[in-house]
């Protein structure tokens, strides 16, 4: 060796040795300062300290991630800068790396192993993680922690490191959840026996780890909710769901192993308590599951032939009935009542070639529908939609109509909503009155009575509108809109009165001709929009006009002096 040679090795030893005599941490913490210069300064020394003395370089960075009385911020910038030393996505780069490390004397690559493992079961989520990344980000370093964790550490003999090892692997669930599926078939097998025989504190630990995992996938089903697909960046693999079988008998075994003494330390924590709990957890998955499942099945009624949803659909219905009248969680009866929604809109009416709606399914539908309409707003306000679409089907039916049976229930259950005090959450008096006028609209003849008696109904609510006063302006929108509607409706009744042959009957027409004439005297100039712009109900009164009956053309001359007046007013 040349004399420059063995300077230049001696200078860099001394460097060397200088770095890692400086505190590391402080060294972390100034590659994180707002003044540039020291941070410039302190990332400097990280690059020379990298390139002079690598394993020395691995070995500070890994000792400062392990130790649990560093900084949170010197932790979480050393497992940064090994994560992104030891890996990389660019192939090329990921190979020169695996390289350096094959190539490190194995008592350096043991100590950084044991350090980041030693991580993964840290008090501080952020170390946790960041030793995770280190670890799983690799393949092969990935199999080799969970060989270690999985398959020796959590069989040891000593109980301290059984339970440490469990906590590892709650660590890893929560920050590595998308790299565990060909582990899981092991992982419960050991949780199982763990729960089954282990001492307390191990078997809590591999509760853990299932109410842990069961977070996961609520978190990742609410972010998405019913945006969820297989393509999101985050995967929800229903670990779960998939060993729930297996899972809930377990779970219901620790219920029994509560102690007699136990139940006096309130805040004590035992399996009976562990179990529980995560039994409760597992439950808000299966809901959540079932729900992101409901969606995507609606999601998918708009596009397929109806040929290929039809069976589909008839196997769910029953299904989603039930859960619409008996489910507790007020999400899933929301997106049930939307998903019957969308198969009325999509697979009912005359277009159809196989019904699944038939008369004797139809009154059961109707049941479960009125009922739903008593539930909580959101509820409330899908079952209007569905109701709605569900008439509308029957809109080329001339006569027999399954919905004709209960139709004064349905008017009645419809009027119910629309007073209710909470109806103008979640636009449930809107759809209320939507699904009235469809209600309506497309109703039989035989049912024409009973349209007849709701106007004076109507009528009676939109004078009851008028007489209000000195109202805030909030106050004033609000009786604007209900007018708005109860206008709406009345146009409704008046077009399908004048359209239907029920209706030729003297004393119905007659009842009908006054209610018009009575809109248009109660609203005044108000009602020139209205009246303009019906022309069922222009050419019906022109009917009554003409009438030979004396009774009903009186009614009609009087009608079409209080339109003139109003619309001239």
């Amino acid at each position: 060796m040349s004399l420059l040679g063995w300077v230049r090795d001696i200078v860099l030893f001394i460097v060397g040795s200088a770095i890692v005599a400086m505190e590391v941490t402080q060294i972390l913490l100034n590659a994180q300062s707002v003044d540039g210069t020291v941070r410039k300064h302190a990332e400097e020394s990280l690059k020379q300290f990298q390139e002079q003395n690598f394993p020395t370089f691995l070995l500070s960075l890994s000792s400062e991630l392990a130790n649990n009385d560093k900084p949170v911020d010197s932790r979480k910038l050393a497992g940064l800068i090994l994560k992104n030393v030891l890996d990389a996505k660019e192939q090329h780069r990921k190979n020169e790396l695996v390289q350096r490390w094959l190539s490190l004397d194995v008592a350096v690559k043991a100590q950084v192993k044991a350090c980041l493992l030693q991580t993964l079961s840290s008090p501080v989520p952020d170390a946790r993680s960041t030793a995770s990344q280190a670890n799983f980000s690799n393949d092969m370093e990935r199999d080799y922690i969970m060989r270690v964790v999985v398959c020796e550490a959590t069989m040891c003999l000593e109980l301290k490191i059984r339970q440490a090892a469990f906590e590892c692997l709650v660590a890893i669930s929560s920050t590595y959840y998308d790299k565990l599926a060909s582990y899981m078939q092991d992982i419960f097998s050991i949780t199982a026996k763990a729960v089954r025989e282990d001492e307390e504190p191990v078997a809590l630990q591999a509760i853990e780890f299932w109410s842990s995992i069961c977070d996961e996938e609520i978190d990742i089903l609410d972010e998405y909710g019913g945006d969820f697909t297989a393509d999101s960046d985050i995967p929800c693999y229903y670990f779960i769901k998939q060993a729930l079988p297996a899972l809930i008998p377990m779970l219901l075994e620790t219920l029994l192993k509560q102690e007699e003494d136990q139940d006096q330390d309130e805040g004590a924590w035992n399996l009976a308590m562990a179990g529980g709990t995560c039994l409760g957890e597992h439950k808000q998955t299966r809901l959540e599951a079932e729900r992101a499942a409901t969606y995507a099945f609606g999601s998918i009624l708009e596009g397929p032939s109806p040929e290929k949803l039809i069976p589909l659909v008839n196997v769910a219905l029953n299904f989603m009935l039930s859960a619409l009248m008996k489910d507790p969680n007020n999400h899933v009866k929301d997106t049930t009542a939307w998903t019957l929604g969308r198969i009325f809109e999509f697979l009912h009416g005359s277009t159809v070639e196989t019904p699944i709606i038939t008369n004797e399914n139809c009154q059961l539908i109707l049941t479960v529908l009125l009922q739903s309409m008593k539930d909580v707003p959101n509820v409330a306000e899908k079952a209007c939609g569905a109701l709605y679409f569900l008439a509308q089907g029957y809109e080329d039916v001339s006569s027999g109509s399954p919905m004709s049976p209960l139709f004064q229930e349905i008017i009645q259950a419809l009027l119910n909503v629309t007073h209710r005090e909470d109806a103008r959450e979640s636009r449930l008096r809107t759809a209320a009155y939507e699904t009235l006028n469809e209600v309506v609209r497309t109703s039989t003849d035989e049912t024409a009575p009973i349209v007849t008696q709701l106007l004076p109904v109507i009528m009676m609510e939109l004078h009851q509108t008028l007489e209000a006063q000195k109202l805030s302006s909030d106050e004033r929108e609000k009786q604007n809109e209900l007018q708005g509607l109860l206008c709406g409706c009345l146009q409704v009744i008046i077009q399908k009165l004048g359209a239907s042959e029920a209706t030729k009957d003297d004393a119905v027409m007659k009842t009908a001709v006054g209610v018009l004439g009575d809109l248009a005297d109660t609203l005044g100039s108000h009602a020139g929009t209205l009246i303009n712009q019906s022309v069922a109900s222009k050419e019906f009164l022109e009917e009554c006009l003409s009438s030979d009956d004396q009774l009903i053309k009186e009614s009609a001359d009087w009608a079409k002096l209080a339109i003139s007046r109003a619309i001239s007013g």
